[in-house]
């Protein structure tokens, strides 16, 4: 996928704020399936320790539909 594609569309910013933590990984890819290409792993206040797991989880989704994972850093 080229970068003009991949910045084009549908791209998810996450915030557990606004998404139940339960669903969290569910929401994503219902996203994901529906065309979003990007997804960014945005949780500031979350333990680096649950960071990891939902970005192990979160791979496994955005690989399963050809889409690109982001994970911020906490700074």
């Amino acid at each position: 996928m080229n970068r003009q594609s991949l910045l084009s569309g549908l791209n998810v910013i996450t915030d557990q704020h606004l998404m139940p933590r339960d669903r969290f990984v569910d929401m994503v890819e219902v996203a994901v399936r529906n065309g979003a290409k990007i997804v960014q792993l945005r949780e500031k206040h979350t333990p680096p320790e649950d960071i990891a797991q939902l970005g192990q989880s979160l791979l496994r989704v955005t690989r399963r539909y050809g889409a690109l994972l982001l994970i911020n850093d906490q700074q």
